[in-house]
């Protein structure tokens, strides 16, 4: 939801550009890559992540996951580069966005869209021999779930100490309060905001519309269905970031 915000924002002020579309290789992730899409922005906007300590882009098929063009290339000609690294990550790299934004949301919740992410078909497909389709017998293996909640807990650390050069965006206001978070939001890019149009082009009605793999249910409250008290107690050393959510 995020990404089509700040993609209407930018569209409506005629700023919005994709080096994927400059380049051809939206065309190329739409035909040959499709199956593997888990939306369909993904064919648009690229998705930096860090791999052997170096930069690269995430390509969408299970031959080849991931590949390296110009970073300066794709940063010149695309006005929303994504990640999910945590920001130590790419430090190196901070000073070249212009604007950082990170969506946060209820740790449980966090956790419980990572666990469903690892049972998506498109994730299925990427990894020979993973054959996991059930997220309850995934939350069964509590192993996994507290490699995850390790993952979860660096990334929140590395928020922490940046957090004086980012904009966090709580996913919960984002949901519920949608029209004062896209002002915000716009606020922070210095943009015009059409608040109306862009709640309209970016609702769930939509995404659901568009057949987007992760559209899975909206209600908050959908981890309680597969937590257990192992589970709880794994997340508790999280709350020590809950002030994150006061700047959100």
């Amino acid at each position: 939801m995020l990404f089509r915000i700040l993609k209407e924002l930018l569209i409506s002020n005629n700023l919005y550009r994709s080096a994927y579309e400059e380049f051809g290789l939206k065309e190329v992730f739409t035909r040959v890559c499709e199956p593997y899409l888990e939306f369909p922005e993904q064919a648009e906007v690229p998705i930096l992540v860090v791999k052997n300590k170096r930069f690269a882009f995430e390509f969408h098929h299970p031959s080849l996951t991931f590949f390296n063009p110009s970073l300066e290339s794709v940063f010149l000609n695309s006005s929303i580069i994504w990640s999910h690294e945590p920001l130590n990550y790419l430090s190196e790299l901070l000073d070249d966005f212009t604007h950082k934004i990170f969506i946060i949301r209820k740790h449980e919740e966090t956790l419980n869209s990572l666990m469903h992410h690892l049972v998506r078909p498109s994730i299925r497909v990427k990894t020979p021999g993973y054959n996991i389709t059930d997220v309850r017998k995934l939350y069964a293996k509590t192993d996994v779930f507290e490699k995850y909640v390790d993952k979860y807990l660096h990334y929140l650390e590395s928020l922490s100490r940046f957090r004086k050069n980012i904009r966090l965006i709580n996913f919960d206001n984002l949901v519920k309060n949608k029209k004062h978070t896209i002002l915000k939001i716009a606020d922070f890019l210095k943009l015009n905001a059409n608040t109306e149009r862009i709640i309209e082009r970016t609702s769930f009605k939509v995404f659901k519309n568009s057949n987007i793999a992760h559209a899975r249910s909206c209600n908050p409250d959908d981890y309680k269905k597969y937590f257990s008290s192992k589970h709880y107690d794994l997340i508790e050393q999280c709350k020590k970031y809950d002030f994150l959510f006061s700047d959100s």
